[in-house]
């Protein structure tokens, strides 16, 4: 598992009234590879990213986490790997609209003591260069567009380094230019060695995906 960051085993997913969402779900998620997991609305795309990004337990089945079996350990230990070393992007933007854009990158530093004030400010700058919005930095997110919103939730869920990035229907309120530069900034953090994981039905994913899954019935099967 030396490449894998999340290995999910024979994961099921039921809910009351044995309500089955997930069936014996299989994947290997590794490290510098941007995944695509498509499917209708109601499919489970979003209970299972759920899940991979530890927010959700699964009814039955392993999920290692960096090679640690997350079945097994405390729920401490758990709010630790998510903070730690998986980052998280949806559809809505979570933005504070009372900070800037770089205030609100700030934001999930204070959890790491390696970081001082000062490292934080200059990381902020980092990232909202790195998401092409350097000269937004003071700006409030009601002066921000929608696409440029979604590049600071992108900026923010790397702040702590992540290892690995979850998406929730990334671009379902972005038009069409806003989606590419955000496929595209995706595709950029895979190939600076990132696990990339994009739930959407937005089906020009495919364009930037190296692996795309499809989720129906439960069933979760790769698109060759």
């Amino acid at each position: 598992m030396a490449d894998s960051f999340i290995k999910a085993e024979g994961i099921k997913k039921v809910y009351k009234r044995n309500i089955s969402v997930l069936d014996n779900i299989n994947i290997d998620i590794k490290k510098n590879t941007l995944y695509s997991i498509m499917g209708e609305s109601g499919s489970g795309k979003s209970t299972l990213l759920s899940i991979l990004g530890l927010l959700d337990k699964p009814s039955d089945g392993d999920l290692y986490i960096d090679g640690v079996n997350s079945i097994n350990i405390k729920p401490k230990e758990i709010n630790f790997l998510r903070m730690k070393k998986i980052g998280f992007i949806f559809q809505s933007f979570y933005l504070n609209n009372s900070l800037t854009a770089y205030e609100n990158i700030i934001l999930p530093m204070y959890i790491n003591p390696q970081y001082t004030y000062s490292d934080m400010k200059i990381k902020s700058h980092e990232l909202l260069e790195l998401v092409g919005l350097k000269n937004r930095l003071n700006h409030y997110p009601t002066e921000l567009s929608g696409g440029e919103k979604q590049r600071v939730s992108i900026a923010r869920a790397l702040a702590n380094n992540p290892e690995c990035i979850l998406a929730d229907e990334p671009t379902g309120n972005l038009d069409r230019e806003n989606e590419k530069q955000v496929f595209e900034l995706f595709q950029h953090l895979s190939s600076l060695g990132k696990s990339v994981v994009v739930v959407s039905h937005n089906v020009d994913i495919k364009k930037y995906s190296n692996v795309c899954f499809n989720l129906e019935n439960g069933n979760l099967k790769e698109n060759i």
